[in-house]
């Protein structure tokens, strides 16, 4: 039976039985007619239903027996089982560079002598060239040598000051005027308690 057909069917059926429901409520006379009619039509749907379900069984059977006669074609195909990367070990980079600081895998040579880098930075600018102030050290200096020292810069500032140098001058009065505007003890005095 069609799916239009069935559908009236249904309907009908479920009309008659309305019918059926309510004159049992009133209780009134029904006509045998129309119970004969609603059975009928209900044997005629299931029958229906069950031609359908037997037609869907039979090509169900047909696609096994074929299934079962070809079974190359219908073979479960095995998928290709990759295989899992082995585990490699995790080098954290902290302790790598930790290495390469401590020694292991650090170049230990290096690469130019102490006396070739001071002479690059001197090259570069970075430091001063060594000249006769900077060559003294303060183990090799006596006290004799100090007084000199010290009488060679007195006789420097006696000398700009008799001839009125212009930088010694301007140098005077700027500590003349921060002395001015400046107490005694002005600085710091945030942390005193």
């Amino acid at each position: 039976m069609k799916g239009k057909e069935q559908k009236d069917l249904e309907s009908e059926i479920e009309h008659l039985r309305k019918v059926i429901k309510s004159s049992k409520e009133e209780e009134t006379h029904l006509d045998d007619e129309i119970v004969r009619n609603y059975y009928l039509k209900l044997i005629k749907s299931n029958v229906s239903k069950c031609v359908d379900e037997i037609e869907c069984l039979m090509s169900e059977k047909q696609i096994v027996k074929f299934k079962k006669d070809h079974p190359e074609e219908y073979a479960e195909r095995k998928k290709p089982q990759m295989k899992p990367k082995p585990l490699v070990p995790i080098i954290i980079t902290k302790d790598e560079l930790q290495k390469k600081v401590f020694g292991a895998g650090y170049p230990s040579l290096p690469k130019y002598t102490v006396q070739e880098f001071y002479e690059q930075r001197v090259q570069d600018g970075i430091w001063q060239p060594p000249s006769e102030s900077n060559t003294r050290c303060l183990q090799t200096s006596t006290p004799e040598m100090e007084m000199q020292q010290k009488e060679k810069e007195d006789e420097e500032k006696e000398r700009k000051e008799e001839e009125d140098d212009e930088e010694e001058l301007a140098r005077k009065r700027a500590m003349d005027e921060f002395k001015d505007t400046h107490k005694r003890g002005y600085g710091n005095t945030y942390n005193r308690s």
